[in-house]
C-alpha cells in the first residue's frame, strides 16, 4: 500500500519510492522468500543505477541486498560476481572508503570462502588479509566487526588445515566479542562453535 501511495504521489523514480520498494523486498528477504525478494532488487538494482548512478549509496546498498539472496541460495559464485562488481564501481567512482565498502569487502570474502577448492580459499585469504590492514586503520582494535573479520581469516585459517594459526585469530576475535557484546551474543556463540572445529 505505502508503494502505491508513493508511486502515485510521487512517482515510480521518486528516492521515496524507491526507498519503500528496498523496504519490502528486504522484508521477503528477511523472511525467507528469496523467489519473491530476488527478482524485486534486481528490478530495483537496475532502476537504481539508471537514476541515481552506479556508486550511489542506496544503489550499492541495493546491489548488496541482491548479492545477499544469491548467498542465501548459496550461489557463492553469483554473490562473488556481484561483489566484486560492486567494488570495482566504487573504485571507478573514486569514491572515498566508507565503512560500507569494508563490509562489501568482508562479503566478498565469506562468498570466495564458502565455494569449494583450494584456490578459492587461498585468494579469500588474500582479501581477508588486505580487508584486516584497511579496516584496522578505520576501526579501533577492539571493535566487534574487526573481530569477526579476524574469525573468518580463523575459518579460512582451519579449512586450508593451518589450524595452530587459525586457533590464534579465534582466540583473538573470541576475547573481543566476549568483551563487546557478551558470551551469550549470536556472533560470540559462533566464534565457540568454530573453535570447536579446531578439536
Amino acid at each position: 500500500e505505502a508503494i502505491e501511495r508513493a508511486t502515485r504521489e510521487f512517482g515510480a523514480e521518486d528516492p521515496e519510492t524507491l526507498s519503500i520498494r528496498n523496504s519490502r523486498a528486504v522484508l521477503l528477504l528477511n523472511m525467507g522468500n528469496i523467489v519473491a525478494a530476488e527478482p524485486l532488487l534486481q528490478d530495483l538494482w537496475q532502476t537504481l543505477e539508471r537514476v541515481r548512478g552506479p556508486a550511489h549509496s542506496s544503489t550499492i546498498r541495493v546491489a548488496t541486498n541482491f548479492a545477499l539472496c544469491a548467498e542465501k541460495r548459496e550461489a557463492y559464485a553469483d554473490a562473488e560476481r556481484i561483489y566484486r562488481q560492486v567494488l570495482q564501481v566504487r573504485k571507478n567512482a573514486a569514491a572515498k572508503l566508507e565503512l560500507s565498502d569494508v563490509i562489501t569487502r568482508f562479503n566478498l570474502c565469506v562468498a570466495l570462502h564458502r565455494q569449494p577448492g583450494e584456490i578459492k580459499l587461498a585468494e579469500a585469504l588474500v582479501e581477508l588479509d588486505a580487508l584486516l590492514d584497511v579496516a584496522g586503520k578505520m576501526l579501533p582494535a577492539d571493535n566487534w566487526r574487526l573481530a569477526v573479520f579476524r574469525q573468518h581469516r580463523g575459518i579460512v585459517l582451519r579449512r586450508s588445515s593451518r589450524f595452530a594459526d587459525a586457533e590464534i585469530e579465534f582466540e583473538l576475535a573470541r576475547t573481543v566479542l566476549e568483551k563487546r557484546l557478551g558470551e551469550n551474543n549470536p556472533r560470540t556463540q559462533s566464534n565457540y562453535e568454530e573453535t570447536a572445529l579446531l578439536f
